[in-house]
């Protein structure tokens, strides 16, 4: 009987990997610009708005 036994695919590795964003990297400096407040520019960095 010819089987052929091998390895499990190897699963994914559990690490974190950061995301890759394909933004402006002057969307605060140009919000800024416009009127809006740093803190403000803040939460919306921090809530992954830019």
């Amino acid at each position: 009987m010819d089987t052929v036994q091998g390895t499990a695919p190897a699963l994914p590795a559990l690490t974190w990997q950061p995301t890759i964003r394909r933004s402006h990297p002057m969307k605060g400096a140009l919000a800024w610009l416009i009127g809006i407040p740093i803190p403000i520019i803040i939460i919306l960095y921090l809530l992954d708005v830019f």
